[in-house]
């Protein structure tokens, strides 16, 4: 509106229409997402643990050391050689041999009984 007229009551007039529908829409999506969540909950916790769910966990395991693993060896390299424009090349290396760990552990845990 200020584009189209510069009076002041009409700019705040928007402003409070603007936060009026902005209520509106939380005031119909809060209640209906909270009881989806509260369902989802609910019926996560009676269905058994999937092999896919046990395998997500074992990745999220090893993510919880790899990833900080990989920003020390980052910054402790950038810094030591101050080749920024150089050593960002180890974030694309280190995500593919993080796919390639979470290949090797499976492939692993698929051997062992």
């Amino acid at each position: 509106m200020s584009i189209f007229s510069f009076e002041q009551d009409i700019i705040l007039l928007m402003v409070a229409v603007l936060l009026f529908m902005i209520a509106v829409g939380l005031f119909i999506i809060l209640p209906v997402s909270a009881k989806y969540d509260a369902y989802s909950n609910v019926l996560k916790e009676a269905v058994k643990e999937t092999e896919t769910s046990r395998r997500a966990k074992r990745a999220e395991k090893l993510a919880e050391f790899y990833w900080p693993l990989l920003t020390a060896i980052y910054l402790g390299w950038s810094f030591w050689t101050m080749a920024w424009g150089t050593t960002w090349i180890v974030w694309p290396v280190g995500a593919v041999l993080f796919g390639a760990l979470v290949g090797l552990m499976e492939l692993l845990h698929k051997d062992t009984p």
